[in-house]
């Protein structure tokens, strides 16, 4: 320890302060060798499904669990205007995730499924319009 002409009653608090030096240029020095070692992911890449995601996957779950019917697979996709075979890639594998449209888009029609008596899902798995905003049929013309 240097002394630096301290009185003695500070010497005490140079030596914690040497000690602090040494731990935070150690704590540096580990944090620029692993910033070295992380492969950082492309800028604009969407996250991979695991850890990281716990509300996608409970999503993907809750959804899945809504998927009982023959066709509603089918119907889902259409619905997110995905592919049957992204579909499977974000709900089944859970290997994928959705971009923030198709994620909105999934929330709203597994929150349509789950309340029925609001507004019917049609066979898209869209909610039909009220009756109200629905186009009525013209009358058919006497002649």
């Amino acid at each position: 320890m240097k002394s630096y002409g301290l009185p003695p009653y500070l010497r005490p608090l140079a030596e914690l302060m040497e000690e602090l030096a040494g731990a935070a240029g150690e704590a540096a020095a580990a944090v620029r060798a692993k910033r070295m070692q992380t492969v950082r992911s492309a800028k604009g890449a969407a996250l991979a499904p695991g850890p990281d995601t716990p509300l996608w996957i409970k999503l993907v779950r809750a959804v899945r669990g809504e998927l009982t019917r023959r066709g509603d697979k089918t119907a889902l996709a259409r619905f997110l205007g995905v592919s049957r075979q992204r579909l499977h890639l974000l709900i089944v594998a859970e290997t994928a995730c959705a971009d923030a449209e198709r994620t909105l888009l999934l929330l709203s029609w597994l929150a349509a499924r789950r309340t029925p008596d609001e507004a019917p899902l049609d066979q898209a798995g869209s909610q039909s319009p009220p009756p109200a905003l629905q186009k009525k049929k013209p009358a058919p013309s006497k002649r």
